[in-house]
């Protein structure tokens, strides 16, 4: 049996990485579903979204670093340390991010069908940096050559013209309506 694993209700940016035994990689070929795996883990059930299953021969020269690196936003300075442990892994593994577990939280209890290898956190990009803009930037001309104050008096104007003839509409209605009393 394997140490516990404690997942936080609101955790995210880990991807942790499970060496599989080939008889539960059978077994989830057979039920065509994650249930053994989740089983295996000791929780309800995975998101299969945030779960990848690999067989770490069809990898090739890219191996388990680059797929950590290139799939997974795992940054190389961080696996720099495990490369060698990582590359000499055989048979299949699964890489599960936070979300597999739909933000349930909870303690996983790994059967010894399913081995913890290593856990990351995924490299965020930094907070988006932006410049002042230049005084006038904000300033401008509309279609035709009209700047926005000469846009602003002539709506004012319409708002205008068309208060006067409701206006003059509404006098002659009532002339009008008057006149028949």
């Amino acid at each position: 049996m394997n140490a516990p694993l404690t997942i936080a209700p609101d955790e995210h940016g880990v991807v942790r990485v499970f060496q599989l035994s080939p008889r539960l990689v059978a077994m989830i070929d057979h039920a065509e579903t994650l249930a053994p795996l989740a089983e295996a883990l000791g929780t309800p059930a995975l998101n299969p979204d945030h779960v990848q299953l690999t067989a770490l021969r069809d990898l090739d020269s890219l191996g388990l670093a680059g797929l950590l690196e290139q799939g997974h936003g795992i940054a190389p300075a961080t696996l720099a340390a495990d490369r060698d442990r990582l590359s000499a892994l055989t048979g299949s593994v699964a890489v599960l991010r936070s979300r597999a577990f739909d933000r349930a939280g909870g303690t996983l209890h790994p059967n010894d069908e399913c081995t913890l290898v290593a856990s990351y956190g995924e490299e965020t990009a930094p907070p988006p940096r932006f410049e002042q803009l230049p005084q006038g930037g904000a300033k401008g001309t509309l279609p035709g050559g009209r700047t926005p104050e000469d846009a602003h008096r002539a709506s004012r104007r319409t708002l205008l013209i068309g208060l006067a003839a409701v206006t003059a509409l509404a006098v002659v209605l009532l002339l009008v309506m008057g006149g028949k009393g």
